[in-house]
């Protein structure tokens, strides 16, 4: 873990590839795309199809360690309407089961369909454009707010070290001076190499830590 600290507020960096605001009890999630295998799937390209349930799961024993009360999704929820199948439906249903707080969804540009014809199931979620407290806006794409810092995903970020002739590629939480880029959640998702600012914070992920790289 590693905390990081803007407008006076503790961010924790998780090493799952999460955010948390421990002050408001609330576990940001960017970009699952749940149902991309499923979406893969239906064009004869095989991805695991269970890696989605995995990653709800895993969500379960941090909510628990740090007492979350509100998980919210920062955009890109699904991968494609087409790989909501009802098997994923009731796997979404389940996992609220095991978590009685608050569900937030920020809509992020895969889920605009999905949202016209949204799963009754699922009517427990809170569907956002985005999400405001105090100094700190959550939206899906990083689009700056005046006088406020804005916690954004879409990218899906990733940071290239590099050392003779080999690299290696990381996703990372990157930081400037008004915008927190999180990286994707999904271990389906692929990433953006972010090109090196000097102006910016990078935070590589490995499986078990975060560590601020300095360039």
């Amino acid at each position: 873990m590693q905390d990081f600290t803007v407008r006076g507020e503790t961010f924790t960096l998780h090493p799952a590839k999460l955010l948390i605001w421990r002050s408001q009890n609330l576990l940001v999630v960017a970009d699952l795309h749940l149902g991309k295998a499923q979406t893969f799937l239906q064009s004869g390209l095989w991805l695991p199809p269970q890696a989605h349930k995995q990653d709800l799961s895993q969500l379960l024993p941090i909510i628990k360690y740090y007492g979350i009360e509100h998980v919210l999704f920062l955009g890109d929820f699904i991968h494609t309407d087409q790989g909501v199948t009802k098997e994923v439906i009731n796997e979404f249903v389940e996992w609220k089961q095991n978590f009685k707080g608050r569900v937030s969804i920020v809509i992020g540009n895969h889920d605009q369909d999905l949202v016209k014809k949204w799963p009754e199931a699922w009517n427990f979620v809170e569907l956002k454009e985005e999400f405001s407290h105090g100094d700190f806006v959550f939206r899906h794409e990083p689009v700056k707010e005046p006088g406020l810092f804005v916690w954004c995903g879409h990218i899906h970020p990733k940071i290239t070290l590099q050392r003779a002739s080999e690299r290696l590629y990381l996703p990372a939480f990157v930081m400037t001076e008004d915008l927190g880029y999180l990286p994707a959640y999904s271990s389906l998702a692929g990433g953006q190499s972010f090109r090196i600012d000097k102006s910016h914070r990078y935070f590589a992920i490995t499986d078990s830590r975060v560590t601020e790289i300095d360039f």
